[in-house]
């Protein structure tokens, strides 16, 4: 199963999943790239789930596709 995770970075939000985690300014911009990614994945029939965490670190919405 692959898992996409946004979480908060020191400068932005990171999106990790992908191998080297890509960076974002804005946590919006990188839970949108995060979904296309799952959704694209998830056609091609693989499990996919995406984490989203808060600038806390709490888990604010885990995600099946």
């Amino acid at each position: 199963m692959r898992v996409f995770r946004v979480s908060a970075a020191d400068h932005g939000w990171q999106l990790s999943g992908l191998g080297e985690p890509t960076f974002y300014r804005s946590g919006g911009r990188a839970e949108t790239a995060a979904r296309r990614l799952a959704l694209a994945a998830a056609r091609c029939g693989e499990p996919v789930e995406l984490h989203v965490f808060d600038r806390g670190g709490n888990l604010a919405a885990q995600l099946r596709f």
